[in-house]
């Protein structure tokens, strides 16, 4: 079907859902679904179901991968004709339906009529939320629009049977729609009862419940579809479903990229392996001196690594520190012994690989007839340029009459 509709520009996906949601007095909801699948120019009706009562069987019906047009009908959407100028805004356009109303409170849809004339649709917001919320719970978020009303039901007539628009007439379901040049001019509420069933289009017979689903599905493949215009909820919806169909596309565009380079690939290995069974060969006669080589060169570097985190490598001036720290020494001061760079053992650790050198450290015991002399000459040692930080270890005096022994640490720049 729908040979003659053309369909030439990129689109986003094959398949589409036309989802409509009548909302009930009663705060209920009665779903339409129809799917359509395009195949070159033409689009195939998929599935379709009607008068869904319980929004859980929604995602029974439809692949909540694919992309979907949410159409609202019923309680709460109210449409006016009105004219309009080039110096409208938005909030001037909705005190024209209804005045004095909060534009935060409404969302908008606008319809073109001609030059002056529009279709103004507007809903609640608090409506729209709570649809979304509704449809979220059922993880239905892949909405591509929001549409209002019948008015999308401009992209099919003329692709319907000629019986049905006969006298610039359309009826179907509770509507009538007044045409002219195959757009909808005004629009009744009927008794449904004295409306056509069966809707013959493009080929294909559909229940006139689901026109306005099937429409909306017809939508998602044609430009200036409409939809409301100042939801942000709706925005986001959509700007996060156009930005997860990008992500795909790039996705498969890197596959389809990565696969001919594997293939390259494949190709090249193919010619390199020969290459490489030979450079294996004559690795293989030579691995005991290279095994013999990585040996060698792993105990250097273990020796290098040693020495380097020892300070064992670089300039010592350790033997003019110990001169220097001899020559402060005061007179009520003895040293017992000095320990440069003193040796430690890691801790957890029992075998000798598990010992290491504190660089740059000078452990000094000794004893003292003052602790004053003591901080005195510890204060002295940290006037020293070449010194880094000194502190007083261990201090034990058992009597005032007994030296006391002292543990001093100290540490130099370099």
């Amino acid at each position: 079907m729908f040979e003659k509709l053309g369909i030439e520009n990129i689109l986003k996906s094959k398949i589409a859902t036309g989802l409509e949601i009548v909302l009930s007095p009663d705060g209920g909801y009665e779903m339409n679904v129809v799917v359509l699948k395009k195949n070159k120019s033409a689009l195939i009706l998929e599935k379709q179901a009607e008068a869904i009562a319980n929004p859980e069987e929604l995602t029974k019906i439809i692949d909540l991968t694919n992309p979907i047009v949410l159409l609202l009908n019923g309680k709460g959407i109210i449409h006016r004709k009105i004219t309009v100028s080039e110096t409208d805004i938005l909030t001037s356009i909705l005190n024209k339906v209804l005045p004095n109303a909060n534009m935060e409170e409404f969302i908008i849809q606008r319809t073109l009529l001609g030059n002056t004339q529009e279709f103004i649709s507007i809903i609640r917001t608090t409506a729209i939320n709570e649809v979304m919320d509704m449809l979220k719970k059922l993880n239905v978020v892949n909405i591509g629009e929001c549409i209002l009303g019948p008015f999308v039901v401009n992209n099919v007539i003329l692709l319907m049977d000629e019986k049905m628009v006969a006298n610039n007439q359309l009826h179907f379901d509770k509507y009538q729609l007044q045409l002219k040049d195959a757009r909808i001019t005004d629009v009744s509420i009927v008794d449904a009862s004295n409306t056509d069933d069966r809707i013959v289009i493009g080929g294909e017979h559909i229940t006139s419940k689901l026109l306005l689903p099937f429409a909306a599905a017809v939508s998602y493949f044609v430009e200036n579809s409409g939809g409301v215009i100042n939801s942000s909820i709706i925005n986001v919806v959509k700007s996060e479903h156009q930005q997860k169909r990008k992500f795909e596309l790039v996705g498969w565009s890197v596959l389809l990229i990565s696969f001919v380079i594997l293939l390259i690939n494949y190709f090249t290995f193919n010619y390199y392996w020969g290459k490489s069974q030979e450079i294996n060969t004559l690795f293989t006669l030579n691995q005991s001196a290279l095994q013999h080589y990585e040996t060698l060169k792993t105990e250097f570097d273990n020796k290098k690594q040693f020495l380097e985190q020892n300070g064992l490598l670089e300039n010592s001036r350790t033997s003019f520190y110990m001169d220097e720290l001899a020559a402060s020494l005061p007179e009520s001061i003895q040293w017992l012994d000095a320990n440069v760079c003193p040796v430690k053992k890691k801790q957890n650790s029992e075998n000798d690989e598990g010992f290491y050198f504190e660089n740059k450290t000078i452990n000094i015991t000794g004893k003292c007839n003052r602790s004053a002399d003591l901080n005195d000459w510890i204060k002295q040692i940290k006037k020293n340029v070449w010194v880094n930080s000194t502190s007083l270890l261990d201090y034990k005096q058992d009597n005032a009459n007994e030296d006391g022994s002292f543990l001093i640490r100290i540490e130099f720049k370099n």
